[in-house]
């Protein structure tokens, strides 16, 4: 039910008014995209309306350091999750993203999505966008380097499709991603990346436990959130499947209509019994 909702919510654009959060000089990037195109030859191009009516560029930057040409580099550095070199060549200003927060906030806007250039390695600057946004007032805050920690910013922005079974396998451990086809990213040559797929969980799970808690029973491990994904996945395959057996045995389904004949069932009986 709560899928469903949220899903009718975002194809009529009822849901929240919601603003996007960006690195400095990227405001139009998920307008921008990777270029892609449905219809190829087609001249007339119309793109999907943003779900977020307000842009704030933090002031922040964030690269990742290369080692075959930066020797003397002037930055501070830092380990990324990856253990990675990162370079800090702006720590984020606060200061100044709070009173751009807090202009929002005036205008009645409450959800926030950040997206930040390197994020998914360094989420340190969005942890922090999160706390000042927190202080202001919102009460949701979406950051792509936990819904999604993906390389690619424009990939995280949009937050990567949905879960699905191959995602819980994998988080269960019953997939091993060195045996498993390579046939992910857009070269269709990467293989599964387990951490995006257990960042995807870990924010189910996040939602489900804010659930639980309030409601009074106890937490969910990340293994159970994926375990029950799948059991849920399996229920709803398995339905039609039982009720086009019952069907093709019986001729009649679950609600007693026959899908064989359009006269509906008790129809049929009152025609058999009458006189």
């Amino acid at each position: 039910m709560a899928s469903t909702l949220s899903t009718n919510a975002l194809l009529e654009r009822k849901g929240k008014r919601m603003a996007l959060v960006v690195t400095k000089g990227f405001r139009d990037i998920l307008i921008i995209g990777d270029q892609s195109r449905k219809e190829l030859f087609k001249l007339e191009l119309k793109h999907d309306e943003n779900l977020f009516e307000e842009v704030v560029e933090a002031d922040e930057r964030v690269v990742l350091h290369r080692d075959d040409y930066q020797d003397d580099c002037q930055w501070p550095m830092v380990d990324s999750v990856s253990l990675e070199k990162m370079e800090i060549w702006q720590p984020l200003d606060t200061t100044a993203l709070k009173t751009d927060l807090q202009k929002l906030y005036n205008k009645g806007i409450r959800s926030l999505a950040v997206l930040l250039l390197f994020s998914y390695i360094y989420p340190v600057h969005e942890m922090q966008v999160e706390k000042v946004a927190r202080e202001v007032g919102f009460e949701h805050i979406s950051l792509s380097s936990q819904v999604l920690p993906m390389i690619k910013a424009v990939s995280r922005g949009f937050t990567g499709g949905f879960l699905s079974l191959t995602d819980a396998n994998l988080v269960l451990g019953r997939l091993l991603p060195e045996y498993f086809p390579k046939v992910f990213g857009e070269d269709r040559n990467q293989p599964l990346d387990y951490e995006a797929c257990k960042g995807g969980f870990i924010a189910l799970q996040r939602e489900i436990n804010a659930y639980m808690v309030k409601e009074g029973y106890p937490e969910k491990t990340l293994e159970e959130i994926a375990l029950g994904f799948i059991n849920v996945a399996n229920e709803t395959m398995c339905r039609p499947i039982r009720s086009l057996t019952q069907v093709a045995r019986t001729g009649v389904s679950d609600t007693g209509s026959n899908i064989l004949d359009p006269v509906p069932a008790f129809e049929r009986h009152q025609k058999i019994t009458s006189p």
